[in-house]
């Protein structure tokens, strides 16, 4: 395929000029890499989904075992479309996103979502919502840009809270200065329902 790139013509099938493109000067630099590990490196940058299938076709990078690539689960080639333009490329990929994410997808509808949410039971795949979180929380109260944080930062649980990272703390305290205090409430309510 050719594609046009400001005042030049590029052939996308040439594997070393797409890996030129994202910033990978060696084929060892993705060899051996799962398509998630690919997508986590290389998503920002131009031609990665192009490259990223080259690499599959030619075996550089791998599905892990049980894993099912989004292009070949039986779907509407509309949730194909909107799953791989967030970077969902293994179904499995979908729990990076919270329930709440999700629906923000550009293109996703009430039908769209039922028949996101029939796959992802059918194959074992489950996404959790914001208020799921909440009410792990122990009865602490976060707001839903609050919660959202937490997600991102993997805090899913009230006993996450006892292994927050000085970094994680950061992030939460720049979101919001009272999340220190939210937290630090969370831990000794986790170290006493511990003690019981």
């Amino acid at each position: 395929m050719l594609v046009k790139t400001s005042s030049k013509r590029c052939r996308t099938d040439n594997l070393e000029w797409l890996l030129n493109e994202i910033g990978v000067k060696d084929i060892s630099e993705v060899q051996g890499l799962s398509v998630s590990e690919f997508i986590e490196r290389y998503s920002q940058k131009r031609f990665s989904n192009i490259c990223l299938d080259r690499l599959l076709e030619v075996g550089y990078v791998y599905v892990p075992e049980g894993e099912k690539l989004v292009a070949e689960l039986p779907i509407t080639t509309r949730l194909k479309n909107i799953l791989l333009r967030n970077d969902v490329y293994i179904l499995s990929d979908i729990v990076k996103y919270s329930r709440e994410d999700i629906m923000k997808f550009r293109n996703l509808g009430e039908e769209t979502m039922k028949e996101l949410e029939g796959v992802c039971e059918q194959e074992g795949v489950r996404f959790i919502s914001l208020h799921e979180i909440e009410d792990r929380m122990l009865g602490v109260k976060f707001s839903d840009r609050q919660l959202t944080k937490m997600f991102h930062l993997n805090i899913l649980h009230s006993e996450d809270s006892l292994n927050v990272t000085d970094e994680e703390v950061e992030c939460l305290i720049q979101l919001d200065k009272g999340m220190l205090k939210k937290i630090e409430k969370m831990q000794k309510l986790c170290e006493n329902h511990g003690n019981k």
